[in-house]
């Protein structure tokens, strides 16, 4: 008797028997309907090997190595996205910016203001502190904006 795979039951045939055809078709079979139907995949290419590698090249191109190269954005689509953005207020104006994930906070971007005026944001997500600051010329128009990384 064949050993099943464990993930999409295909039968594997033992080596002391004598490999069936009609197995074999019932394996494609299995294989066919648990990739779907290609043309549903959000990819340029329209094959296994060719959807992952594309989502593979994306994937690694989104993460920055340096602060000069500016990269498109890579979203995945999930079935469900539970998150939710909130919005806390101080004195009436907006004073951070909460991504929740259910009741877990996944990401936090704080507005700090000096007399009134915006003077630094600070997003902190993933483990990482990332720090924008905005300096102002005397006249209060924004100069520059310096950013810092912890």
């Amino acid at each position: 008797m064949p050993e099943m795979t464990s993930h999409i039951g295909l039968k594997k045939p033992l080596k002391t028997e004598i490999a069936d055809i009609s197995v074999l078709n019932e394996n494609m079979d299995i294989i066919d309907l648990a990739m779907g139907h290609m043309a549903s995949v959000p990819t340029l290419s329209k094959n296994a090997a060719g959807a992952i590698s594309e989502l593979h090249e994306a994937i690694s191109g989104a993460s920055g190595g340096d602060n000069q190269t500016v990269r498109n954005q890579v979203a995945l689509l999930l079935e469900t996205d539970t998150r939710r953005t909130v919005f806390e207020y101080t004195g009436g104006l907006i004073s951070a910016i909460v991504e929740k994930d259910e009741t877990v906070e996944v990401a936090r971007t704080t507005l700090n203001y000096t007399g009134g005026a915006l003077a630094a944001v600070v997003e902190v997500a993933g483990g990482k502190t990332v720090t924008s600051t905005i300096n102002r010329d005397g006249n209060g128009n924004i100069v520059d904006i310096t950013k810092g990384v912890n």
